[in-house]
């Protein structure tokens, strides 16, 4: 069974500006991210992963993720008509009975605050009260409230979460090992 792995990433984020694309230990965090995918975190292939979907942004600032995809040696879809084209080809390919829809990014939730038929968010303890601000907004447009799926951060060596934030402060290295 083939398996595609979607990340979606932009570089607007709020509480660390580029975060995926900080350096540590030589590559961006969006690299140890992809590379996490390809070969897990103990170096072994995980399995079935054929293909890698950067999802992002139609805005300009994220254009510069096109650039670490062609640094991967990979070749990027370069305006959203032929990233959206790319993206049904992978889906469909993939997954040819599976109902699907794409939305276009524009904002933190996309669809989720006007379309009723949006059912869950999936955020971390850290970004947990993205769900409150999103049945915030759908309580305004009248719609339900949507189901809030809170998954574990993995942990570093000392138990505490593996951040961003962790790292570029030097307490742990990108495997949660303490420095």
């Amino acid at each position: 069974m083939n398996k595609s792995v979607f990340i979606t990433v932009r570089t607007s984020s709020s509480r660390l500006k580029n975060k995926a694309l900080l350096e540590i230990k030589g590559k961006s965090t969006i690299e140890h991210l992809i590379d996490r995918m390809l070969y897990g975190y103990s170096g072994g292939m995980i399995p079935g992963i054929d293909n890698i979907v950067l999802c992002t942004t139609t805005k300009v600032e994220d254009d510069v993720l096109c650039e670490l995809a062609v640094k991967k040696g990979k070749k990027p879809q370069s305006n959203y008509s032929q990233r959206l084209a790319a993206l049904r080809s992978v889906i469909e390919k993939n997954f040819p009975k599976h109902p699907y829809e794409i939305s276009k990014l524009e904002n933190d939730f996309g669809p989720a605050v006007v379309k009723g038929s949006v059912q869950a968010l999936v955020v971390s303890e850290k970004t947990s009260n993205k769900g409150s601000i999103l049945n915030e907004l759908r309580r305004k447009e009248k719609l339900p409230p949507v189901e809030i799926v809170q998954v574990s951060m993995v942990l570093a060596e000392d138990g505490k979460a593996i951040s961003t934030t962790r790292i570029k402060n030097s307490e742990i290295d990108s495997d949660g090992n303490l420095n």
